[in-house]
C-alpha cells in the first residue's frame, strides 16, 4: 500500500516488525462479493500519494553537504537500502518477490539530489538480458532527524542510467533478447519524484518494431474515445472489477489538486491508470466518469500515448496548441487541429503535457499580462504527459 505515514526508531530498522498498513486496497478474487465492498479513498490533496514510512536517523548516519547531485557514499547506500528492504511490502516494492534477493543490493544504487533527497534504484530481479527496477525517493524531514520513504510508482525493465548533470534517467527496454525493437524512455528526477519526459519505440533492426507488432496496441492496451483497455466510461466498479486479471490491484488515489478522488489500477506493482467515479463514497455501483493514463504502454490506434514526443503526435493529429492559465494551477494542456478522436469529436479529452520536467512548461510562450497563455511553439523535449478521458 502507498497511502499512509508512520514512524519507527532507527534502532529497530534491522529485524523488527513494522506497523501494518490500514488503508483500503482491493484485489482481484474470483470469490469476492462485489456488492459488499465500499471503498473510501484518502483525503490527501496530492497527485503522488504513496506510503511514506519514516526512519529516525541514528548517530552513525553521516549526512554530507550536497552542492550538486552525486552518488551516495557506501554508508548512505547501505543504510538506505537496508531500510527499504525492511519495509518492502509497506512500500509496495517489488511485489513479485517475497523478499529482495541478496544480490539485489549489488546491482542497486542510491543517488543524492542537490536538494538533499535520495533516490534508490532498486533491482527487483534480473532476467536473462535485462533487470526489473523500481525507484524509492527518500526525503529528510525539515529538522533532518528523520527520513521519509516513498515509492515513485515507476518501474523500468532494462538497465536504467542516471545522468546526474541533467537529472534524467534513461532506459531502453528490449522486447526480445535479440533487441529487434526497443522502447526508450526518459524520466526527470526533481528530487521528490520521477516524471515521464518521453517514451518512444526504436527499431533495433530495420522494421523490427513493425515485425513484432508493438506499434499497434492490443485491445488491452488501446486508448479509444470510450475507454482505456478494459476500463470503459460509464462502466460500474463491479463491472470493471470483473475484467481484472489476477495480480491486478485497486487502491485509493487522489487524481490531482482540486480534482476528484478515485482508484488506481496496478498490475504486478506497475501503475496502469487511474479511475474517477460519479459518486462518493465509491461503491460497486459507482460509474467510471474519468480515466487518466500516464503509462506509455497504452496507446491510441495511431500509436500515440503518454510520453509520445509532440512532433510525432502532430504528424498524426495536426498542429498542436499548448495553453495554461494562472487561474487553473498552471496545468498545461494540448489540443490538436484535427482532434484526438475522429470518430467521436465530442468526447471530452484532456491531454496534459510533460511540463515540470526539464522545463516548467513544454510550450514556449510570448510575454503576456493575461492569465491565459497560448502558443504553438514548444521545446524539443515537449511530449504528451497524460491522457484524460471524461464523461
Amino acid at each position: 500500500m502507498k497511502s499512509q505515514h508512520f514512524f519507527f526508531p532507527v534502532a529497530v530498522l534491522f529485524g523488527s516488525s513494522l506497523l501494518g498498513c490500514s488503508a483500503i486496497a482491493t484485489q482481484y478474487s474470483s470469490s469476492q462479493n462485489v456488492e459488499a465492498v465500499t471503498v473510501n479513498p484518502p483525503t490527501e490533496n496530492r497527485e503522488d500519494i504513496a506510503l511514506s514510512p519514516v526512519v529516525v536517523l541514528g548517530e552513525t548516519v553521516e549526512q554530507l553537504p550536497t552542492a550538486s547531485n552525486r552518488t551516495a557514499t557506501d554508508a548512505e547506500k547501505e543504510q538506505i537500502l537496508a531500510a527499504i528492504a525492511n519495509q518492502k511490502n509497506e512500500l509496495g516494492l517489488c511485489m513479485d518477490e517475497d523478499e529482495l534477493p541478496s544480490e539485489s543490493f549489488d546491482f542497486s544504487e542510491v543517488y543524492v539530489h542537490q536538494g538533499g533527497d535520495y533516490l534508490a534504484q532498486v533491482l527487483c530481479w534480473n532476467a536473462a538480458y535485462q533487470g526489473v527496477y523500481e525507484f524509492v525517493v527518500t526525503t529528510p524531514t525539515f529538522d533532518n532527524d528523520t527520513l521519509e520513504f516513498r515509492h515513485t510508482d515507476v518501474q523500468l525493465v532494462g538497465y536504467p542510467t542516471v545522468d546526474l548533470e541533467t537529472n534524467i534517467i534513461h532506459n531502453a527496454y528490449k522486447f526480445n533478447g535479440a533487441g529487434s525493437c526497443f522502447e526508450e524512455t526518459s524520466h526527470y528526477w526533481n528530487g521528490s519524484s520521477l516524471n515521464l519526459i518521453s517514451a518512444e519505440l526504436v527499431d533495433g533492426i530495420e522494421g523490427g518494431c513493425d515485425e513484432m507488432g508493438v506499434r499497434s496496441p492490443s485491445e488491452d492496451f488501446l486508448i479509444t474515445a470510450d475507454g482505456v483497455g478494459t476500463a470503459k466510461l460509464g462502466m460500474t466498479l463491479a463491472e470493471f472489477r470483473a475484467t481484472m486479471l489476477p495480480d491486478m490491484t485497486l487502491e485509493p488515489t487522489v487524481l490531482g489538486v482540486d480534482m476528484p478522488e478515485g482508484l488506481r489500477l496496478s498490475w504486478y506493482g506497475e501503475v496502469q491508470y487511474d479511475l474517477g467515479f460519479d459518486s462518493f463514497p465509491i461503491t460497486e455501483s459507482s460509474k467510471i466518469n474519468v480515466i487518466a493514463v500516464r503509462n506509455p504502454s497504452f496507446k491510441t490506434a495511431q500509436g500515440i500515448g503518454a510520453g509520445t514526443p509532440l512532433t510525432m503526435a502532430i504528424a498524426k493529429y495536426g498542429t498542436a496548441t499548448l495553453s495554461y492559465s494562472t487561474e487553473n494551477e498552471m496545468r498545461e494542456a494540448i489540443t490538436f487541429a484535427n482532434g484526438f478522436f475522429a470518430d467521436a469529436p465530442d468526447r471530452m479529452v484532456w491531454i496534459r503535457s510533460n511540463q515540470w520536467t526539464v522545463t516548467d512548461f513544454a510550450g514556449i510562450y510570448p510575454e503576456s499580462d493575461s492569465s491565459y497563455k497560448e502558443t504553438q511553439q514548444y521545446h524539443d523535449h515537449a511530449a504528451i504527459g497524460a491522457i484524460w478521458l471524461m464523461q
